[in-house]
């Protein structure tokens, strides 16, 4: 898990660094609502599980449709969890004459989970006391498509879908079905 998180910080300062040769940067604010489902199971089912994503995006130089993000973001599964995150997507964003976009993004991440509970442990006495909840890494794999609008050559929204597993859940359930819909703005600098 260190591994995997020194690795993405360290893919987000070559990112960041490299984004002054290129066309600049992309910010991205979004809202999205997080969901324990197979894929389009649930998706607007009340209460409504927010979170929030902060990004950044580069175009690569040399391709014409193909972005990396760096994403930072934040969900409260209000009957299971709180989760933090940090993950990159390689996204392929083809785009419209009339200001149409299309999306389909790969990505992988980190993700630290606590749970919405007071958690128990077992001690020596063989009493449950109250446990300090440090909360539980894991790697998590999503693949997504969006659709969005370009208002502008600097702004457009997107609204994007995303399914993926989050490895390892539990000793009982290795693989834990996560899905993610999310409405953001991206601004581009420069």
């Amino acid at each position: 898990m260190k591994i995997l998180f020194l690795s993405l910080c360290t893919l987000c300062f070559i990112t960041v660094a490299n984004a002054q040769q290129n066309e600049g940067l992309i910010l991205q604010i979004g809202i999205t609502e997080h969901n324990v489902s197979t894929p389009f199971a649930n998706l607007l089912e009340l209460p409504f599980n927010t979170g929030f994503e902060l990004g950044i995006q580069r175009k690569y130089p040399a391709k014409r449709h193909l972005y990396q993000s760096i994403d930072l973001g934040f969900y409260d599964h209000k009957s299971l969890e709180k989760g933090a995150y940090l993950s990159s997507d390689f996204i392929y964003r083809p785009q419209f004459e009339w200001g149409g976009l299309l999306e389909t993004n790969v990505g992988l991440g980190y993700l630290h989970t606590f749970s919405n509970y007071q958690l128990y442990e077992l001690n020596e006495n063989r009493e449950y006391t109250p446990k300090t909840d440090l909360g539980k890494p894991s790697v998590f794999l999503d693949f997504g498509f969006g659709l969005g609008y370009q208002i502008s050559n600097k702004q457009h929204f997107m609204l994007r879908y995303s399914w993926g597993l989050q490895i390892p859940h539990s000793v009982l359930l290795p693989l834990f079905p996560v899905s993610f819909l999310q409405l953001s703005y991206r601004h581009t600098l420069q």
